[in-house]
């Protein structure tokens, strides 16, 4: 008996048209923060607001990430790095594990900012200055 195995697709094409698609400008896709979006003729209303959630997830990845990084989600998520660079781009539809690999990376880096720019507590660092007499 032999057993039939499937292998994730990492694109999702039931949706139609691109993401990026449905942006006015398409090339803006991921890089301009509030571009004027278009529904296309073989897009659909009801996709329209996933298409501009990925844009803005984009944008924030992009604004986050270091160079090499979609090679480094590739790699960790057993992705191809073209599957992912398309999805950044805008150029396809992300299957559930490329768009929770992309989305967990972003979650990732914020925390980073936030560590990174957490100011020390007072306990750790001691005084700062000598009390004043008045």
């Amino acid at each position: 008996m032999t057993t039939a195995t499937t292998t994730p697709r990492s694109i999702d094409r039931r949706l139609g048209p691109p993401p990026r698609d449905y942006l006015a400008v398409p090339e803006q896709f991921g890089t301009v923060a509030d571009p004027e979006t278009a529904t296309p003729n073989s897009g659909s209303e009801r996709v329209a607001p996933f298409a501009l959630f990925l844009h803005r997830l984009m944008v924030d990845y992009r604004n986050l990430a270091p160079r090499g990084d979609q090679a480094a989600i590739a790699r960790r998520h057993g992705l191809s790095r073209s599957t992912v660079s398309d999805v950044v781009a805008g150029k396809r539809w992300p299957n559930v594990t490329v768009l929770l690999a992309i989305s967990l990376r972003v979650a990732e880096l914020h925390h980073q900012r936030r560590a990174h720019h957490e100011l020390p507590s007072a306990d750790k660092v001691g005084p700062t200055a000598t009390p004043q007499r008045r």
